[in-house]
């Protein structure tokens, strides 16, 4: 093993390790900022918290699930005919919409993050939902 490169839980360097907590600490701060502004319904913040915990949970490695991509970029797919639907019908209004939008993306990314192009749209996501917080506050 080289030096600096030390392993820890899951196969995973010090440093890729804390690079997950860091993004997963992004999307979770994001998260919180959407949901103490208060605009948000509660549904869309069961689900995207439920999201957060799960991937907390697998940086922890005390589960070991894998969601296939095939289902996200399928749910992914699906969410696009249902955010018409939200748009016109459920919110109403396109920031709830949207909000609704960048909640349900984190929710499939933080799912099956694993490359780096992953990991680099969870932090636009994180950066959207504080955009959002601060355009709903």
């Amino acid at each position: 093993m080289k030096r600096g490169s030390s392993k820890v839980a899951g196969g995973l360097s010090a440093f890729e390790q804390f690079f997950e907590w860091a993004i997963l600490g992004m999307v979770g701060s994001g998260y919180l900022a959407v949901a103490l502004a208060g605009a948000v319904d509660a549904p869309a913040l069961a689900v995207a918290g439920a999201a957060i915990v799960f991937r907390g949970l697998l940086a922890l490695r005390q589960i070991r699930i894998r969601i296939p991509d095939r289902f996200s970029n399928a749910a992914a797919v699906a969410y696009i005919g249902f955010y018409a639907i939200d748009y016109y019908y459920l919110s109403r209004a396109f920031l709830p919409a949207t909000v609704h939008l960048v909640f349900f993306l984190a929710s499939a990314l933080l799912m099956k993050a694993r490359t780096p192009r992953d990991y680099f749209f969870l932090q636009v996501i994180a950066l959207l939902e504080v955009l959002a917080a601060s355009v709903l506050s």
